[in-house]
């Protein structure tokens, strides 16, 4: 068995972050605001060939970040289950390396310009190098609180959530967002299935015995672990969405809300597919183990 090194591994510097952060601030709010990495005028050469809109990878060193522990809770926020760091993207690592992936707007001789890097003015830069496009990273915009702590005994659909009340918490940096919602009385969710097994792509459906394709079914164990529900909105306090008809496990991960329009969203169909005669039963299912993470 090979043995780790234990001797340091040094890093050079390839150049330094310039923004209007030079304090802690929500990563999403730095994200979004332009930066710029200066970089050494040694190695302006290694920028040949990178073009504008390009996506990128940028590695660079949490420099002001100190200590770690190996079991931190998500955000620092303590209603969520700790989690071993390396399956969060804290800056309080054994190794404070930080990865994110921008647009690049401009280079002008060493500066380049980009969007979406949420490291601190005077950061150091370790490493660039083009994104795979092939991946899409969404920040969650809030977190779903509901009667249900795990998701075996929740209800498998909408239908079985009727009258379940809950909240939507939305972070404080996208309460703005949620101006004009209270106008409507039912919104879509969508969010995302955190705790479902591995994606496969023929799944046993909880309504049927017979294993069917992923996508003709709502199983959460998918590709892309991306659930929808249309909830009723009862009222709205501050970042807050008091909600019914709640089929959404607690603490769930909130991508996006929508409002529902029946002019828009609801469309008379002529089939239901393997679902004719079963999508009934729905409403008093729930969920066992068979999607659950383990």
């Amino acid at each position: 068995m090979t043995e780790l090194r234990e001797e340091p591994i040094c890093f050079r510097a390839i150049g330094v972050v310039e923004n209007a952060f030079d304090k802690s601030a929500p990563p999403q709010t730095i994200a979004a605001e332009e930066s710029r990495i200066i970089i050494d005028e040694r190695l302006v050469d290694g920028l040949a060939g990178l073009r504008l809109g390009e996506r990128l990878l940028v590695t660079f060193f949490f420099d002001r970040s100190e200590g770690f522990d190996l079991r931190q809770h998500p955000r620092g926020d303590r209603s969520r289950p700790a989690r071993g760091v390396f399956a969060l993207r804290s800056p309080r690592r054994p190794n404070p390396i930080g990865i994110t992936q921008v647009e690049l707007l401009s280079i002008e001789g060493n500066e380049i310009r980009v969007i979406g890097l949420d490291a601190l003015r005077g950061t150091p830069v370790l490493d660039i190098k083009p994104a795979d496009t092939r991946e899409i990273e969404f920040p969650p915009i809030g977190k779903v609180h509901s009667p249900y702590a795990e998701p075996q005994g929740a209800p498998i659909q909408v239908a079985g959530g009727k009258g379940v009340e809950g909240t939507i918490e939305i972070y404080p940096e996208f309460v703005a967002g949620l101006d004009s919602v209270e106008g409507f009385s039912h919104l879509f969710v969508i969010y995302h299935f955190h705790l479902a097994a591995k994606a496969e792509l023929t799944v046993r459906p909880f309504l049927d015995d017979q294993r069917r394709g992923v996508f003709a079914t709502r199983a959460p164990c998918r590709p892309n672990a991306i659930g929808l529900s249309v909830v009723r909105l009862v009222r709205v306090e501050g970042n807050l969405l008091h909600v019914e008809d709640l089929d959404i496990v607690d603490l769930t991960p909130v991508l996006d809300i929508k409002p529902y329009v029946p002019a828009f969203d609801a469309h008379r169909t002529e089939r239901v597919g393997w679902l004719e005669g079963k999508a009934e039963e729905a409403a008093a299912r729930r969920a066992d183990t068979r999607f659950r993470s383990s």
